[in-house]
C-alpha cells in the first residue's frame, strides 16, 4: 500500500522514553496505586496492558525521576529481550527495560504497534552490548518507517485487527477442545487421586514390556533420519514441522526406531515442571527415532491403552506423582526409567479406555482443521505486514 505517504523517522511523529527502577530494598516506594510495568508481563498476544503486577507509589516515582506514560504509549522493550511490543490501556510508569513511543497526532499507535511487531528480528539485529544486548534511545528515534495519511493507516489497523481478532478466536476454539477432552477424562474414569470407580491400582512397571534411552550422538543432516528433540516432544503433541534429522547407521535404526503405540517421555530439563511431559507415538509413513533427553516404553496394550495414559500423566495428579521421582544436579532436572516405572495409576476397563481415544482422536481432527486455518492466517498476516512495512 502506497498512497501519498513518505518514510519518516520515528522520533520526528513519536517522543521516545525510558523509565527506571525504584530502589527495591525502599519499602515506601512500592505498593502504590501506580502502575509500573515490566518486559516480563507482554507475552507475544499481547495487544494492550490495563494494569501491571506492581504498583508504585509516588515517593518511588519522585526518587527515580519516572515520566508517566500515557494511555496509549507502545511499549517497546529494549533489552531481555529486544522487540516485545504493546499498548498501555492505562496510565502507567516502566522500568528501564523500555523505549517507549508515545505518538504525536501523526501516527495511529495500533499502526505503530504493528510495525514494530513486524520488525522484531531487526530490531535484535540492532543490539549492542557484551553482557547483554540493548537498542538505545538514538537507534529507536533512528527507525524509519513508510508513513501514509491517517485514513490508510486505519485501513491497514483494520485488517490487520480483523485477521488477528480471526486467530484469536481459532486458538480459543482449539482451547475449548482442549478443556473438553480433560473434562470428558474425569467424566468417564473419575479423578485419579482417589479412584472413586475404585478400579485396580497398580505402578507403571507392571504395565511396560521394555523401554529405553535414545541416541546420545548429535549430528544435523538435512538427507538423514528424523531424530526426535525436546523441543518436539510436547504434552500429548509431537511436532513435526521442523524435524531434526541425522544419518544413522543400521545397528542405530535398530535400537532407536520408534514402534506405533510407544509412549515418550522427557527425560531431561532446566524446568521441572517440563520434565516427564510425555506423548503417544503414531507410525508415519517414515521411519522415526529419538534422542537421549527422551525415555520411550511400550506399554501392555491388554490393559493400557497409550492415549489414555497419556492424558493421566500429563494431568495435575500425574505432574505431581512425577514430580516426586525427579533428581536434580548442576541446574538440570532428570527422570530415570526407574522413576516412571514407579508412577501408580488406576487401571479402567480396556474397553473404556479405547473409547476415550476414539472420543479425542474425533476432537484431533478437528483441531487439525482449526490449526490448518490458523496457519493459513497467520500467512496473509506475514504478507500483509511484508506489504505494508517492508
Amino acid at each position: 500500500m502506497r498512497g501519498d505517504g513518505k518514510r519518516v523517522r520515528l522520533g520526528d511523529v513519536c517522543a521516545v522514553v525510558s523509565g527506571s527502577t525504584p530502589k527495591t530494598t525502599e519499602a515506601k516506594y512500592w505498593g502504590g496505586k501506580f502502575r509500573w510495568v515490566t518486559p516480563a508481563e507482554i507475552q507475544d498476544d499481547t495487544i494492550f496492558i490495563f494494569d501491571t503486577q506492581r504498583h508504585i507509589t509516588e515517593e518511588g516515582i519522585k526518587s527515580s525521576h519516572l515520566q508517566l506514560l500515557p494511555e496509549g504509549t507502545v511499549l517497546l522493550s529494549s533489552r531481555a529481550p529486544i522487540g516485545k511490543v504493546a499498548i498501555a490501556g492505562k496510565e502507567m510508569y516502566c522500568n528501564q527495560g523500555f523505549k517507549n513511543l508515545i505518538c504525536s497526532d501523526k501516527i495511529r499507535n495500533k499502526y505503530l504497534y504493528y510495525y514494530l511487531k513486524n520488525k522484531r528480528e531487526y530490531l535484535h539485529s540492532l543490539g549492542r552490548g557484551a553482557t547483554f544486548k540493548e537498542i538505545s534511545l538514538r537507534i529507536v528515534e533512528n527507525l524509519e518507517l513508510y508513513l501514509p495519511s491517517l485514513g490508510e493507516q486505519d485501513i491497514v489497523i483494520k485488517k490487520l485487527d480483523l485477521i488477528t481478532m480471526l486467530i484469536d478466536c481459532f486458538h480459543r476454539q482449539r482451547e475449548s477442545f482442549d478443556e473438553i477432552v480433560k473434562s470428558r477424562f474425569i467424566e468417564m474414569f473419575g479423578d485419579p487421586e482417589t479412584n472413586p470407580q475404585r478400579w485396580q491400582e497398580t505402578k507403571l512397571k507392571s504395565l511396560i514390556l521394555k523401554g529405553n534411552n535414545g541416541l546420545s550422538r548429535r549430528g544435523c543432516d538435512s538427507n538423514g533420519d528424523i531424530v526426535l528433540r525436546l523441543v518436539e516432544l510436547q504434552k500429548n503433541f509431537i511436532d513435526y514441522s521442523q524435524p531434526n534429522r541425522i544419518t544413522l547407521s543400521p545397528e542405530e535404526k535398530e535400537r532407536y526406531a520408534l514402534q506405533d503405540h510407544d509412549f515418550l517421555f522427557a527425560r531431561v530439563n532446566g524446568n521441572p515442571d517440563n520434565v516427564g511431559r510425555g506423548a503417544e507415538f503414531s507410525a508415519l509413513s517414515e521411519p522415526v527415532y529419538f534422542n537421549d533427553h527422551i525415555i520411550r516404553v511400550h506399554f501392555r496394550d491388554d490393559l493400557l491403552d497409550s492415549c489414555f495414559f497419556g492424558y493421566l500423566v500429563n494431568s495435575d495428579y500425574g505432574r505431581k506423582k512425577l514430580r516426586a521421582q525427579i533428581k536434580t544436579s548442576a541446574g538440570q532436572y532428570t527422570i530415570s526409567q526407574q522413576g516412571i516405572s514407579e508412577f501408580p495409576l488406576y487401571l479402567p476397563p480396556l474397553n473404556l479406555q479405547k473409547s476415550f481415544r476414539h472420543m479425542v482422536e474425533r476432537i484431533d481432527k478437528s483441531k487439525l482443521a482449526i490449526q490448518k486455518s490458523i496457519d493459513e492466517l497467520e500467512i496473509l498476516k506475514k504478507k500483509l505486514m511484508q506489504e505494508y512495512f517492508g
